[in-house]
This record gives structure tokens, sequence and C-alpha cells, in this order.
């Protein structure tokens, strides 16, 4: 009984690791990988890495839902709300407890980072929040053994201003790596709309952000830790039209990690334990509100993988202890989530089976998933997938201002989805075109709703979700051109009325070419994003827009370094918009970056 009682302690989330593992027997060797089959999947280049996320999504067409550029900025994908796209941060949930969401400008890229959004129900692998997708941020080692070093800096309208630095040292069996990052901005930008023509105030933003990540592996361990604290400050603008401001807000957060691999020959076993604490003060001098909110989040996660000829397996237990303290919370609350899992996948040849299995202790609720992929010839591959999908309330849901623990049911679905991609080469043109069908439901989600002059959470009946994703790339020698969007339809049904959910944009799409000449290089980009409501009865709703931006650099050698200059310009045609209800955001800006990339390779362990 003890030795069961052991393995379930010791089977906590894999993201991806560290140090490269040399073990070969392993198809899918991460929990990510095994959530990939048969999905759609969004990787997020990061050549330029002075660009932060927000920027880097809204490229390939996600819609990033900014209240204002010194605002927070949320990820919205598949008519789901911020709080049902889960992030991860080298295996860890990032959404906090409280809000359900993560902050995007929270989430610091510069140095070795990978990027990817896995999109659809993938709760069956990561639990409570991947109902629309799971976006995927981890650290890792420098590729080559030796010293490394990189530098980056910006500046641009509105007195904004960023630097970035790393230095990294890798031996065969050993590496440590330190970046650190600090950026501010006045934001002092024009604006236009109904409310007529002015010049934002009380929209100063400053962010100052470290990691330290280091690891060593030998025969048969791995082990990696990285540590970060972030911490900003930010204005909330002013109410358009009015000399009235929205008050200011302070964020401060720290997150550690530590990750042990064992490798055997047929075996891999991943543990890991790591926290994130986080403080939020917010301070309104108009309305006299002062109030702060404290989180810590306590994560442990193992995976045990086990390879059987053509079957891969993997089995874990994943335990999260969260307490949060707010005033309207009325004293300090504390929740415990267990879950167990299990996950099997059968690749041979040209076809790929994938099922898996995740139950929740807490509310006794399981999920799973079901994954098909057949690739036909070299260049095409069919893939399908249907699923369940379950989150569960945030703590502000279950506790804020005297709302009851059992007031509120968690949210409850399925959902499928069904591809294909072809991608070919003629002479020297390169093509791929990728196409996604997909829908899903949701039973009683959550809402908050003005109720006698107070929000309240509150469950809906249903929300009914379909769309269509598109992705086609076209390049030559020198030139590219890349064509991504989403259609989405989500409809929320509520006492037999049925309405258009709020700030979902029912087209969004991406238009990208680039050009290179030599060392130099032009890019133009085109953004769309289609109306969106703003209320519940449907009669208020925010225009669509489209927005211009162009990029234009050289990269070159110097002194054995790799130096990159570039120039954007955003907004180019001054359009006034909103991402959100009276926050509007900056007409036209500039900005120029300069980046630089040192090494020193081959130096003995």
């Amino acid at each position: 009984m003890l030795a069961g009682i052991a393995a379930i302690l010791t089977t906590i989330i894999s993201g991806q690791d560290s140090v490269p593992c040399t073990d070969t027997a392993f198809i899918l060797a991460k929990r990510l990988d095994f959530a990939k089959l048969g999905r759609s999947v969004l990787h997020i280049p990061l050549q330029n890495q002075v660009s932060g996320l927000n920027t880097l999504l809204a490229a390939k067409g996600v819609f990033v839902r900014q209240y204002g550029p010194a605002g927070s900025g949320s990820v919205s994908r598949r008519g789901a709300d911020p709080s049902q796209i889960q992030v991860l941060w080298n295996g860890m949930v990032l959404n906090s407890p409280m809000l359900g969401q993560a902050d995007l400008s929270l989430v610091q890229l510069f140095g070795n980072a990978d990027v990817s959004f896995t999109e659809g129900c993938n709760s069956s692998f990561y639990g409570s929040g991947s109902v629309g997708g799971t976006l995927n941020v981890s650290h890792r080692a420098p590729l080559a053994v030796g010293a490394e070093w990189k530098g980056g800096m910006s500046y641009g309208s509105f007195n904004q201003f960023t630097a970035m630095g790393e230095v990294a040292q890798k031996t065969q069996n050993r590496f440590i790596s330190a970046a650190i990052c600090r950026s501010a901005a006045e934001n002092n930008y024009r604006y236009a709309g109904e409310y007529g023509r002015g010049i934002m105030n009380n929209a100063a933003f400053g962010y100052t952000g470290g990691r330290l990540s280091a690891g060593f592996n030998n025969k048969k361990w791995d082990v990696t830790t990285h540590a970060e604290i972030q911490a900003n400050e930010r204005g909330l603008g002013s109410v358009p039209g009015t000399t009235m401001n929205n008050g200011w807000q302070k964020d401060r957060n720290g997150r550690a990690v530590a990750e042990a691999v064992y490798k055997g020959n047929r075996v891999r076993w991943v543990n890991r334990i790591g926290g994130i604490a986080d403080e939020f003060i917010y301070h309104n001098d108009f309305t006299h509100i002062r109030d702060s909110s404290r989180s810590l989040n306590t994560q442990m996660q193992s995976e045990l993988y086990l390879s059987t000829g053509a079957v891969q397996w993997v089995t874990g237990f994943d335990y999260s202890y969260t307490v949060g303290s707010v005033k309207a919370y009325g004293g300090k609350q504390v929740l415990q989530f267990p879950a167990q899992f299990l996950s099997a996948a059968i690749i041979k040849g040209t076809l790929s089976l994938l099922g898996n299995f995740r139950w929740e202790w807490r509310e006794r609720i399981p999920s799973g998933s079901v994954s098909l992929e057949y690739k036909k010839w070299k260049n095409l591959s069919l893939r399908w997938n249907a699923g369940t999908s379950f989150r569960r309330p945030t703590l502000n849901d279950f506790f804020w201002a005297g709302n009851r623990l059992n007031s509120l049911t968690h949210e409850t679905g399925a959902g499928s989805e069904a591809g294909m991609m072809w991608k070919g080469r003629y002479k020297n043109l390169r093509l791929k075109n990728e196409v996604t069908a997909w829908w899903r439901f949701l039973r009683n989600p959550i809402v908050w709703l003005p109720e006698n002059g107070i929000w309240t959470p509150r469950n809906l009946n249903m929300g009914r979700y379909t769309g269509l994703q598109f992705n086609s790339e076209l390049a030559g020698n020198g030139w590219d051109v890349r064509l991504n969007g989403e259609l989405t339809r989500a409809l929320i049904t509520q006492n037999a009325r049925v309405y258009k959910q709020i700030f979902v944009p029912a087209i969004t799409a991406g238009l990208n070419a680039g050009l290179i000449f030599k060392s130099f290089y032009a890019r133009a980009l085109l953004n769309y994003t289609g109306k969106r409501f703003t209320a519940t009865d449907n009669l208020n709703a925010l225009p669509a827009y489209v927005l211009a931006s162009l990029q234009a650099g050289r990269k070159m050698v110097m002194h054995k370094m790799e130096v990159l200059a570039e120039i954007q310009a955003d907004n180019l045609a001054g359009v006034a918009y909103e991402n959100m209800p009276g926050r509007p955001m900056p007409l036209r800006s500039l900005v120029f970056r300069l980046v630089i990339n040192g090494k020193q390779n081959k130096i003995k362990s």
C-alpha cells in the first residue's frame, strides 16, 4: 500500500526539458506532445525577441484583448474567454487562481524560449481551463556548447523604451543563464473616436523582470530550475472626453519551478514542483478605492512515460494548493485540486491514434479525448479529434462579495475538430495550406452580470461555438506570403433566449508578406478584427478595424556578433479603434529595435 501511495505521489505537468535528452526510445516525450497529436498548433516565431507576446500572437491572427497600451493583455480564441485559455510556463499553469486568466505582459520571452499554441479542448491533458486552447511558454538551455550573450533595446513613440539582456554558459552536462528586462512608456498618445479627440493621460507603464535558469544532466538524470520575478506599474488611462482617470495598479509576480527527469531504456519519469506568488494593488483617487489581493499557487506534478513497441503511454498525478486573500473574500481562502490522468498513443506507419482520460478528485469529474491523424502520401495529412472540456470557478467566482462556495457549478462540455494540411514544392516555390473546422458546446458557462448595482457571477444555460480556421503560406527565393484567420460563431443561451457572446470577434485575419534581399528585409502586415458586441443584449458593439504595419531591417555580422537593426511603423493609416470599451488605442506609432547576439562556442567542460 505504501508503495502504491508513493507511486501516486511521485506520478507532477511537463513542458519542454531544459537539458536535451538523448533517449531516443520515445517518440512522444512530453505531455504537450500528446496534446498536439491530431490538433491544430500555432508555432510562434521568436526571431525578434524584443517584441512582446501580445504583438507576436496578434501577428498570427489571434485576438488579444488589451486594455490600452498600458493595460493587461489576454488571449481569446475559438470563442473562449481568457479564463478558458490555459497558459503554461515551463509546464506550470500560469493562470491567476483569482481571475482565472494570465496577463501576457507578465510573460518574459527574451532569451532561449519556445512558444506554441495548441488549439481546442485540452482539459484531459492539463485540467481546468483548457477549453479553447493551451498557450505554452517554455525556456531551455542554449543549443550549442559554449558561452553566449544577447542584448536588445527598442525606442519608439510616446517615449516607449525597452532594454533586455541575457548571458548563458553551457558545457556538455550543465548550463546556467540569466536574463533581465526593463521597459517603460509614457503612453501620452493621441486618440480619436465617438468621444472626440484628445491626448491620453494617466497611461504610463513601467516593467522590470528577471530570470535565472540552471541545469545539469548525466546518463540517467536531467535536473533543471527556472526562477523569475516580474513587477509592473501602470496607469489605467482616463475616461475619454473627461478629466477623470481610471486609477492605477501594481502587479508583483514571482515564480519558480524545479524539474527532475529520469531517463531509462523504455521509461521516462518527470517530477516537478513549483510555485507562483502574486500581489496585486489597485488605487483610484477619484473613487477613493484602494485594495490589494494576494495569491499563492503551489503545484506538484509527475509523469511516467512507458514505451511498449508501437504504443507510447503516459500516466501521472497533478496536485495544486491555492491560497487567495482579498478584502472582498472576507478572509483567506484555501482550495486543493488533485487529479490523475492516463494517455496512450499508437503511432504506426501513416496512422497515429491517441486516447486519454483524466479524473478531477475534488469535483469528481472525468474528461477525455480521442485523436486520429492519417498521413496520406508525403504531402497530405488528415486529422480529427473529439474531447470533453472542464473549467472550475475561480476564487473570485467562489468568494467575491459573499458568494458561497456551492452557489456556482463548474463548466463542462465537449467539442470536436477535423482538419487537413497539404504542403508541396515546385521548383523554388513552397506551398502550405491548413484548414480546420471545429465546434463545441459548454454547459453552465460562467459570466459576470450586474445585479442590483453589483457585478455578480452567474451560470448561464448553454454556450454553442462553431468556426473555421485557415492558414496558407507561399514562399519562394527571398520572399513569402502568409494568410491566416478564424471565423467564429459564439452563441449563449439563457432562459430560452439566444445572443452572441460579448467580446468575441466573428472574424480575425492576418496577411503577412515579406521580402529578403541579401542582408536586408522588409515585411508588411495587415490585421483585421471583426465587430465585437459589448452588451449581452447585443445592442452595443465595437466596430471592426484593419491595422496596417510595416517592418524593415538589416541583419549583419560584426566582430563575430549577429546584429539586427529594425524599424517598425504600426497603424499606418491612423485608424481609430478600441480593443475594449472606453480604451482607445494609439492612432499611429513608430519604434526602432536593435538586437545583438554573441557566441563563443566549443568551450571545454
